[in-house]
């Protein structure tokens, strides 16, 4: 987790925490001390602890009631509404002006004891048999007197409830009882009768009997049925095979009936007789002609045999068949029997389970009337009122540092969910950390906000004028971190643009030119927004000055329209005359000799062009730079319109080179600046490291190093 990272919007809004701290501190101390002072009395009432009894009642124990339990409910019932009902009935709460609220005319009863309810609390000290009543009222002597007035009107209600449930319980249970016996006898005589209509005591016998009766006819009947679908599927293969000896004998229960197997024996032995005959005799030999005559008188029995085994299956199948409904409709009439048994043995079940059930009922009331009346001869818990009520001296609220800290912290909380909503609807960049990792760029410059300078909102040259404040050290680091991009030769021509207008892109330009001059090389400046220049402005130089637009009009050569400045070694180009057509000129061919006449005079050429989004100026002239650097102004600029000017950009064949992060305060938090001012001196890490100077040592906000 990056603690820091996550603090930044907190620490940015700073004074909106405090601010809303504050307002809600106040807020709440205004309103707490506009409130009245509050007394509190407080009554003791003491529960006595008695011995545990144990009642043998035919058997049934009464258990102890849990005294934990117990002590708890009394705590609940002491703000009974019958209990505070009592308080302001006998005290005339309702009349008195001490309790009655102005904004209350002529109060009923109710009201009354609704606002009592909300002035007394009980409570069980712990581990003791002690409860604390307690009363909060704007009058000291009416907390004495309420707090007494409930103590007492408790103990009065509970004697008078404890009799009247003793009386009314028993009242009822003896009007139960007479009713239970009636019900009772009612039942048995029920009961009675039905025994004798439908003698009772053989329906389990009979249904019994019948059972066993059901389940052997059941059994019959799937056997019967078994034969019945084999003899179907018989006759269906009989008329299959139609007359076929060979075909018949391959059905089983002709091949197994006894004769049918005996002649066909008979039949496979002469079949093998005659075989042996055929190898010893000539066909017309007595003995062959005897051997085969009796094979096919064999044959001819077989025959006979298997026409008997059809026709007795065919006559025993009609057989089956009765027997199959004979058997259904014995077994319909056992179950419809079955049936009417059931129905009075369910009958006659619920006859003797209500008997039972109102015989548990009358025995259950009966000891309940007994345990009633010893009941009445056992004292209840008795509860006294140990410690009264004294009228208290000092007040006991209301807790007004309490109001005020919440007050506070509610501020507290409403600043805190204000920051994170602005922060959630914040689409800028703000901080170095933010750039990189939202735009995937790395931030090549962070220019802060000087707080030492004066005239920091105005157009000025920082690079001469504060040459030692925190604002010319982020364009030395600009400086040192562009001249690690690539060779000298081969990063001559350096392109600063922006997003939008006014992210302070002129400004950064003539900084960082002025920056590269103190080097000692020959750099050039050329404002090459021809719709909106501002570099000649900030040089103090009149708007019809020779520049570009004089150039590429053929107006004047190279040599006159360049500009000296006051920094050694820096020469500017301005925009020049307005022109109708700058996006044409600049597209136009004369572009490339003015850049080629650039580099052949100085070392490095910079340019300030115009927002990437507004005009397509600055797409045509991406060609002839070799480092394009996207000013960016911390806060302001969202996401979305720099990731745009980015796309257009790439479409154009060309990269950015990195980031310059304008406009960056100068507070608490890492990832804001790379830089460290004090009153000594200052230090630039730079991008890269470079050299540290006054001998303080380098530092670079988010600890680490990000190029």
């Amino acid at each position: 987790m990056d603690l820091p990272k996550i603090l930044q919007p907190f620490l940015r809004r700073i004074w909106l925490i405090v601010l809303l701290a504050l307002a809600g501190g106040v807020a709440a101390g205004l309103w707490a001390y506009r409130l009245p002072d509050e007394y509190s009395s407080r009554s003791t009432l003491y529960i006595a602890k008695q011995p545990s009894r144990v009642l043998a009642i035919e058997g049934v124990v009464q258990e102890r009631q849990d005294e934990g339990a117990m002590l708890n409910t009394i705590v609940q019932s002491v703000t009974r509404s019958t209990v505070l009902r009592r308080v302001v009935s006998s005290n005339r709460l309702t009349l008195d002006s001490r309790f009655v609220s102005p904004l209350m005319k002529n109060p009923t009863e109710d009201q009354a004891v609704g606002r009592l309810h909300n002035m007394v609390k009980a409570q069980l000290r712990p581990n003791t048999l002690l409860v604390d009543i307690t009363v909060r009222s704007t009058n000291a002597s009416l907390s004495a007197l309420l707090a007494n007035g409930v103590a007492q009107a408790y103990i009065a209600d509970r004697s008078e409830g404890a009799f009247r449930s003793t009386e009314s319980g028993s009242d009822l249970l003896i009007e139960e009882l007479k009713r239970l016996e009636a019900k009772l006898q009612a039942s048995e005589g029920k009961l009675m009768a039905f025994r004798e209509k439908n003698h009772v005591s053989s329906i389990e016998t009979e249904r019994e009997s019948l059972e066993q009766r059901s389940s052997k006819i059941k059994a019959d009947l799937v056997t019967i049925r078994d034969q019945l679908e084999a003899q179907a599927a018989n006759r269906n293969f009989v008329a299959e095979a139609a007359g076929k000896t060979s075909e018949l004998l391959g059905i089983p229960f002709i091949a197994n009936t006894p004769a049918v197997a005996t002649v066909n024996q008979q039949i496979v032995q002469q079949q093998i007789l005659l075989d042996g005959y055929t190898n010893r005799y000539r066909a017309q030999h007595p003995r062959f002609l005897s051997a085969r005559q009796h094979l096919a008188s064999l044959e001819r029995s077989l025959e006979k045999e298997i026409a008997a085994a059809i026709l007795a299956m065919e006559r025993n199948f009609p057989v089956l068949q009765l027997s199959e409904k004979t058997l259904n409709q014995e077994l319909e009439k056992l179950e419809n029997r079955l049936q009417d048994l059931n129905r009075l043995n369910a009958e006659y079940s619920v006859l003797d389970r209500e008997v039972a059930a109102d015989t548990a009922l009358q025995q259950s009331v009966l000891k309940r009337i007994k345990e009633l009346e010893i009941t009445k001869q056992v004292d209840n818990v008795p509860v006294t009122i140990s410690e009264t009520a004294v009228e208290p001296v000092m007040p006991a609220g209301p807790p007004r540092m309490r109001f005020v800290g919440t007050g506070a912290l509610m501020g507290l909380a409403l600043a805190v969910g204000m920051i994170f909503f602005l922060e959630k609807s914040d689409a800028s960049l703000r901080t170095v950390d933010e750039a990189e990792e939202r735009l995937q760029l790395p931030v090549l410059g962070a220019i802060s906000v000087d707080p030492n300078s004066a005239e920091r909102d105005k157009p000025r040259l920082v690079m001469v004028d504060e040459a030692h404040g925190l604002t010319a050290e982020g364009f030395r680091s600009l400086r040192a971190s562009t001249a690690m991009i690539g060779r000298p030769e081969d990063i001559r021509v350096r392109m600063l643009t922006s997003a939008l207008p006014k992210e302070g892109k002129s400004f950064c330009a003539l900084n960082y030119a002025a920056a590269l001059a103190q080097l000692g090389q020959s750099v050039v400046l050329v404002d090459l927004d021809l719709r909106r220049p501002t570099v000649g402005h900030r040089l103090g130089l009149d708007e019809e000055t020779p520049g570009v637009s004089s150039f590429l009009l053929g107006q004047q050569s190279l040599p006159e329209i360049l500009q000296a400045t006051r920094v050694p070694n820096l020469s500017v180009i301005v925009a020049g005359p307005r022109i109708p057509n700058p996006a044409e000129q600049l597209a136009g061919a004369h572009m490339r000799e003015f850049f080629k006449e650039l580099t052949a005079r100085f070392d490095i050429v910079v340019v300030d062009t115009a927002p990437v989004n507004s005009v397509a100026d600055t797409i045509s002239l991406l060609p002839h730079a070799q480092v394009v650097l996207m000013v960016v102004r911390s806060g302001r600029t969202a996401e979305r319109v720099i990731q745009r000017a980015i796309t257009e950009i790439h479409r154009a064949g060309s990269r950015i080179a990195g980031l310059v992060l304008n406009q960056l305060p100068k507070r608490g938090g890492s990832g804001y600046y790379y830089y460290y001012y004090s009153k000594d001196g200052y230090t630039s890490s730079g991008v890269y490291g470079a050299p540290e100077k006054n001998g303080a040592r380098s530092k670079k906000a988010g600890s680490k190093d990000r190029h």
